[in-house]
């Protein structure tokens, strides 16, 4: 090759470059693509949790004592409406979610050296939270990824199993009867 004129060379290397690029463009995109997906994937997850910590922390602050007639509320219901009130602040908190599924919220209050998960969704019939007993209230935010992703599967990029099925968020606090008035 050294004896043929320099015009020569250039046009035997002239679509090497698209070759190279066209090789190493899919490799870049991959790596693009799987580093948006899980940074949002982390982005969702971050924000549930935060959601529950925020919906839990709710609980303590809450301060309906007295219905809409001005009646005192009784302690079940001090409970029931400071529930009500922590799931409208994880609500908020996971507002950005909302546009692709709206998460699920569940919470549950049992005593404090109970097994307690946030799957019975707390439907009334809480535990006598008295002065002298400490009962815990546990929130779970939960989003289904699998039915509503974030980022759109990309077909044939080996990325779909190894995202997650559901994105979750878990916070518990304990209370006691001094956060109600009797």
């Amino acid at each position: 090759m050294t004896g043929m004129p320099a015009r020569w060379r250039r046009k035997a290397q002239s679509g090497a470059t698209a070759i190279e690029f066209a090789l190493v463009l899919p490799l870049f995109f991959l790596i693009f693509y799987g580093s948006l997906t899980y940074g949002l994937i982390f982005l969702a997850h971050l924000t549930l949790q935060h959601a529950a910590e925020d919906g839990v922390r709710a609980v303590l602050r809450a301060q309906d004592t007295e219905d809409a007639d001005g009646n005192d509320l009784t302690v079940e219901q001090q409970l029931e409406s400071r529930i009500a009130y922590a799931k409208s602040i994880a609500a908020t908190q996971a507002s950005w979610i909302d546009g692709f599924q709206t998460p699920t919220i569940n919470v549950n209050v049992c005593l404090s050296d109970a097994v307690c998960d946030a799957a019975g969704g707390g439907a009334g019939g809480y535990p006598d939270c008295s002065q002298t007993v400490l009962c815990q209230v546990v929130m779970t935010v939960t989003y289904d990824y699998a039915t509503h992703p974030i980022v759109p599967s990309l077909a044939g990029s080996g990325l779909g199993p190894m995202t997650p099925t559901t994105l979750q968020g878990s916070a518990r606090v304990l209370i006691d009867g001094r956060v109600f008035t009797s």
